[in-house]
């Protein structure tokens, strides 16, 4: 079975979203082995960006196993419609152990973490809430999972 992992800093407080992630990572399971990791965001305070960069990096990188396909989630990332998506996902599924998508915290991700994965991936050019794009990310994949399988959920 194919492996899908989410690496996620930050924390879900908000019953509504941690409601409709798990109804997502529940439909996804359908189809793949799917984890969520949810990294503990560091502390921000003025002048210490880089240090939480860094030190949330450090947390994200001891995640990686030998032959992840690594997609960090940047708004500098490429952009693609549902049905490139879908070809991505196909390709990906065929080609790799396993997928893994990071998503940042409030500030982002460390610029050698995004420069070091595989792919840069890019949700909208809209700035999204992390917890939001979480959704989004959890959506688009279990969409392109319907598509792959000629089920009815995409329209």
């Amino acid at each position: 079975m194919s492996k899908i992992h989410i690496i996620f800093v930050s924390s879900i407080n908000d019953d509504a979203i941690e409601k409709k992630v798990n109804e997502y990572l529940k439909r996804i399971s359908r189809y793949a082995s799917v984890k969520l990791d949810i990294i503990k965001e560091e502390k921000i305070h003025a002048g210490n960006d880089m240090h939480v960069l860094k030190t949330e990096a450090e947390r994200i990188r001891k995640k990686f196993k030998q032959g992840d396909y690594v997609i960090c989630l940047t708004d500098k990332g490429k952009k693609f419609d549902t049905l490139g998506f879908k070809d991505l996902m196909n390709n990906l599924l065929i080609n790799q152990k396993r997928i893994l998508f990071v998503i940042g915290g409030p500030i982002g991700l460390e610029k050698e973490l995004i420069t070091e994965s595989n792919m840069k991936l890019s949700l909208s050019q809209l700035t999204l809430q992390h917890d939001i794009a979480l959704i989004v990310l959890l959506e688009q994949v279990f969409r392109a999972f319907t598509i792959m399988h000629g089920e009815k959920y995409h329209k």
